[in-house]
């Protein structure tokens, strides 16, 4: 009875103690969770191989990757019947493994479909309980095991599940439920089973050895239902305590620390942590026991519900209450934390060292206390609330107040410095004390919310001493830093720096560009002056007070926001609002760069990621950064050295949203879990998306502040502003290569993180081919033309030289046999008999007439005037008179129809007039005809030429000579038609020639 009694005090000791004494070596957040989490009851959860998280729930299986929820159903795709399953494991091969009273479903992550596993002997599945499935394992090898609560061990091989072990027949039939309930491997590859019969069992998976059995009476039929192997030990709860079976030695003891109950293991890169949970009233308490090191690593306030571990990703285990889910996160020892409250927060405003190297802290919630900086023990002092000190001798120490003014700390004790009113030249000084700085042995600058002042501490008087135009707004805004450069002090204020000059006493801008930009701390680092904004991160400036450089996020800095700056060797350590830069300063003519910064936030161990101004302190190699919950301890050196700015949690894209010219959609949720070089997007996609997800982004805090996506190395980076999601609309067809890179939290530049080739497939008419093939189209149309062009220039060519032969052919034979006769008569006329010159003369000019008639004919026939009816008209009524009237042939000419004129080619015009020059040169030599009539009529787009005589008709012997013959084949040639028809007298010719209309006129 004492000696529990003496274990419950302890622990009692362990909770009280924990928010000071312990360093805070978990993380304990809460996940927060969609709305579509609502009402939901978890059964299980897992972390898949890319870090998402999987949970089998009442609402169907469920996947979180920190931003977006799928719910899988038997509406979905694929679809999962979730009824009945209460178990999930996922494998390192890409898959997900749900477990229950239906067995085991595979859900291949890489080919995203899902299918039930059979059993493959059907006889060791006739019982339920030898169906149900309690619990899922993945050996070190990659085998996949399924406990039932038959207590039968399956193996799943070949896609089946294959019976390995049967505990209800190495078991005898004393125990009543034999359920394999837990799985384990210990290092040597063998398994631990523990079953519902209060029995460890070991088994061989090889069959070199049987399996043993291990248990003790008094846990007999009672659950084992957690497992954890530690080296040459087995720890196993059962429901009364938690046990340890030594492997060398097959004893079993109970644990007698920790005290109380576990209630879940914690296995985390190598190390086994023991959880135990107490809850006190309204809260509750979760204790967590390294085994391996037998020591208590941390004690956290939890809501009040009893916890247990579902899944462990890296360093990072996920707890529930069957309702919410939080997250353990395990972090390394570089950082140690003092004054840490996971009840509440607990702000630090100032930290200093007295005498005897007890750590003297102001905050918010605590005042001023006393902290051993090796214990972690804190002790109150009094109600001050120091805002920060300054170490004025051995014994003494300045503290300046937040409200109350000046104190004196000597030897425990405070007393507080008081000041005579204002008058005499003296000021009042004011009491919320922001800064402190020695001037001399009696005199110290004091900055305050509402200016500055000279304080002479050994007469107690502050006189006015600050003028210029620029005092009065020195004396009304807050002052946070006094930093001495020879004659002048250089000033931190929210409203900028100002320079003090102690020879003329007047107060000027340091700055004037860095005018209403506040400002925190100052360190003067050889011949430069580092200022920490509030906006612009570090700025570095000469003595005149002109910019150097300006060190932010951009640069590599955690934050734009730097309340604090201290100097340690060579190492410059800067509290922001999110989190802490150490930086290694340049040596020479070294450039300050990324490689230089190393940040460090709460995954690396800091009690909160905001720090608080002037609440850092450096002593004995150590450095104490106040922070808004607790104070982080470090040496600077180690802990730069030890940060390895170049590990990083690659990215994957969890979703791929691709909207098709339909409007369907199609969407890939696999990507993560399979190999591919590209991602391939479909042509004529005129939209698609991408969601991004970082391993470890299903924690509370996200792991990247902000992400960025480029397509090229010679683009520019472009923010990803919806938070993971990106997208693109018609993008133009071709390859790309998508990078993602991201700014950590602690303000790092990292790329890297994701690089897989993008390509857009084109249309096809998008497609090079495709251009090429309408290219050579062109090219040949092109061809095609100019060759067309080039053979009918030919043509035209042709024609012009077969026309210019038939001009000198019709001149030679017509023309020029009638010049030579002509020539001949006038040689007789010169040389013959006189009696007959009449004759020659006569001859002479009959000649010259043909001739001219002939040339006219020409002439006319080539002359492109003359290409229509009203022309042919009106030189074949010329024609006619002229030939018939001498002949004493009447002539009768009608026209009939259109009088417009119709084109008529030149061919066609000629032999027209050909024909109609034979019929009335036969009319006038042959018919003894006395009257002739011509009629011209248009039919029907057909000029229609009648010429008809009353002469004696035409001969029955006659057959047709050479002129009706050439009269007919010049009719065909320009497809006209000629035909005699029959009349009571005389001869009747009619040719109907094409003068609009193509179509086959018949004869009638």
């Amino acid at each position: 009875m004492h000696r529990r009694l003496l274990l419950i005090l302890f622990f009692l000791f362990i909770q009280l103690t924990a928010g000071t004494a312990a360093r805070a070596a978990f993380i304990f957040e809460k996940i927060v969770l969609p709305p579509q989490f609502n009402g939901t009851l978890v059964l299980d959860a897992a972390y898949d191989q890319a870090g998402m998280l999987w949970l089998i729930s009442n609402s169907g299986l469920l996947r979180y990757d920190g931003d977006k929820v799928i719910c899988f159903n038997m509406q979905t795709v694929p679809a999962v019947n979730y009824t009945g399953f209460n178990r999930i494991m996922a494998d390192h091969a890409g898959n997900v493994w749900l477990g229950g009273k239906e067995g085991l479903l595979r859900f291949d992550l890489k080919r995203w479909t899902v299918q039930s596993v059979a059993f493959r002997r059907p006889e060791d599945a006739d019982a339920p309980n030898d169906r149900m499935v309690a619990r899922i394992f993945e050996t070190k090898d990659g085998q996949v095991l399924a406990g039932t609560k038959g207590g039968k061990l399956f193996l799943v091989r070949n896609g089946q599940l294959e019976k390995l072990f049967d505990a209800r027949r190495f078991l005898d039939s004393s125990y009543r439920d034999c359920a394999i309930n837990q799985i384990n491997q210990s290092d040597d590859g063998l398994l631990w089973l523990g079953t519902a019969a209060g029995r460890l069992i070991q088994l061989d998976m090889s069959g070199k050895t049987g399996p043993v059995g291990y248990g003790l009476p008094e846990f007999r039929n009672l659950n084992i239902f957690r497992i954890a192997c530690v080296s040459d030990a087995v720890l196993f709860n059962s429901e009364t305590s938690t046990y340890v079976l030594d492997r060398r030695t097959g004893h079993i003891r109970r644990m007698e620390q920790p005290p109380l109950s576990t209630i879940s293991f914690c296995e985390l890169q190598g190390h086994t942590f023991l959880l135990t949970d107490k809850i006190y009233g309204t809260n509750g308490w979760l204790s967590v026991f390294d085994y391996p090191q037998r020591t208590w690593t941390d004690s956290i306030l939890t809501p009040a519900d009893v916890l247990a571990v579902t899944a462990s990703y890296g360093n990072k285990a996920m707890l529930t209450n069957g309702v919410s889910l939080y997250t353990l996160t395990w972090q390394n020892d570089l950082i140690q934390q003092r004054m840490y409250s996971a009840a509440r927060t607990n702000s630090i405003r100032a930290i200093c060292k007295d005498i005897r190297g007890q750590l003297l802290v102001g905050s918010y919630q605590d005042h001023f206390v006393k902290l051993d900086p090796q214990t972690g023990t804190v002790k109150k002092m009094n109600a001050l609330q120091p805002y920060c000190f300054l170490s004025w001798n051995a014994d003494s120490i300045l503290i300046g107040e937040e409200g109350s003014g000046l104190f004196w700390y000597e030897n425990g004790r405070t007393t507080p410095v008081r000041f005579p009113k204002e008058g005499n030249g003296q000021v009042r000084l004011d009491n919320f004390v922001t800064c402190l700085q020695r001037e001399t042995d009696a005199w110290v600058w004091v900055g305050t919310y509402h200016g500055l002042y000279l304080a002479d501490l050994r007469h107690r008087g502050s006189p006015r001493i600050i003028q210029g135009s620029l005092a009065p707004v020195i004396q009304q805004t807050r002052i946070s830093d006094v930093l001495a450069l020879g004659g002048r002090r250089l000033l931190a204020t929210d409203e900028g720096l100002f320079c003090f000059s102690m020879q003329d006493t007047i107060v000027r801008s340091f700055s004037d560009t860095l005018r209403h930009h506040g400002f925190y701390s100052l360190q003067k680092i050889n011949n430069e002056i580092w200022a920490a904004s509030g906006d612009l991160g570090l700025v570095i400036l000469d003595t005149a007070g002109h910019i150097l450089k300006t060190i932010g996020l951009k640069d590599g800095l955690a934050g734009n926001t730097v309340f604090s700056l201290k100097r340690w060797r060579d190492y410059l350590i800067a509290g922001t609002e999110h989190g802490i830069s150490v930086i290694r300063l340049p040596a020479g003519e070294d450039t300050l760069g990324p490689q230089r910064i190393h940040n460090y936030t709460v995954y690396d161990g800091l009690p909160s990621n905001e720090c608080n101004t002037s609440a850092l302190f450096v002593a004995d190699s150590l450095a104490y950064v106040g922070t808004t919950n607790g104070i982080a301890v470090f040496r600077p050196d180690r802990l730069f050295e030890a940060k390895n700015d170049t590990s990083q949690t690659p990215l994957y894209i969890s979703v791929l949203r691709i909207e098709g010219p339909d409007k369907t959609v199609y969407v890939d949720y696999s990507l993560p879990y399979r190999g591919y070089d590209e991602i391939r997007i479909p042509a004529g996609t005129p939209f698609f998306s991408i969601t991004i997800h970082a391993a470890s982004a299903t924690s509370g805090t996200p792991l990247y502040g902000q992400q960025y996506y480029r397509l090229s190395e010679k683009e520019a980076w472009h923010e990803i502003t919806d938070r993971n999601d990106f997208s693109f609309v018609n993008m133009r067809p071709g390859s790309y290569r998508l990078e993602l890179a991201a700014r950590a939290a602690d303000g790092r530049w990292i790329e890297g993180l994701f690089s897989k080739a993008l390509y857009v497939a084109p249309l096809y008419y998008q497609t090079g081919w495709f251009r090429i093939g309408v290219l050579l189209l062109a090219l040949c149309a092109v061809a095609l033309l100019v060759g067309f062009v080039i053979r009918y220039q030919k043509k035209q060519l042709e024609k012009e030289r077969s026309l210019r032969l038939k001009i000198a052919g019709d001149l030679h034979d017509d023309v020029g046999s009638m010049l030579t006769g002509m020539s001949l008569q006038a040689d007789l006329l010169l040389h013959g008999r006189g009696g007959r010159q009449q004759e020659y003369l006569q001859r002479i000019a009959d000649t010259g007439r043909s001739a001219v008639n002939i040339m006219g004919d020409i002439v006319w026939s080539i002359d492109p005037r003359n290409d229509d009816t009203r022309s042919l008209v009106s030189r074949l009524k010329s024609y006619a008179e002229t030939l018939l009237f001498p002949a004493g042939i009447e002539v009768d000419f009608q026209c009939a129809g259109d009088d417009a004129p119709q084109h008529l080619p030149q061919r066609i015009r000629q032999n027209v007039m050909l024909i109609c020059k034979e019929a009335l040169t036969n009319i006038c030599k042959h018919a003894g005809a006395t009257r002739v009539s011509l009629l011209l009529s248009d039919n029907d787009g057909w000029l229609c030429i009648t010429i008809a005589d009353n002469g004696g008709g035409m001969p029955a012997e006659n057959n047709g000579g050479h002129g009706l013959r050439n009269m007919q084949m010049r009719a065909d040639a320009i497809g006209a038609v000629l035909y005699f028809p029959e009349t009571q007298k005389g001869v009747t010719v009619k040719l109907e020639v094409p003068a609009g209309r193509k179509e086959k006129r018949n004869r009638h």
